[in-house]
């Protein structure tokens, strides 16, 4: 068996570095159009109008289930000011905090 010569060495190893760059190259090119601002926008758009969609034919099939979700959505929205309305006040009561001075504190 004899060792190759530099040149089919030298071939071989061209070969490998033009098969390594063409691959990189394609991995490129597919990367840049995977992250072109304006492909991920059109793509975003698309599947936020199947989400929509979707969505749409779901609210009209079965409308009592939006009604309800807007219903609990608006209810925890608001309920603090609906706990509000629950709390019990004695009567001629001042609120906790009446009467109280504030404390200076000084550092030493």
């Amino acid at each position: 068996m004899t060792a190759p010569t530099p040149v089919e060495t030298l071939a071989a190893a061209e070969a490998r570095v033009a098969v390594a760059h063409q691959r990189l190259t394609h991995t490129v090119t597919q990367l840049q159009a995977k992250l072109d601002p304006r492909e991920r926008a059109h793509r975003a758009a698309r599947e936020a109008r199947i989400v929509g969609e979707t969505a749409t034919a779901i609210a009209k099939d079965k409308p009592e289930i939006v009604a309800g979700v807007a219903a609990a959505g608006i209810l925890f929205l608001a309920r603090h000011r609906i706990a509000r309305l629950f709390r019990r006040r004695r009567k001629n009561t001042p609120p906790a905090h009446a009467g109280l001075t504030p404390v200076m504190r000084t550092h030493p």
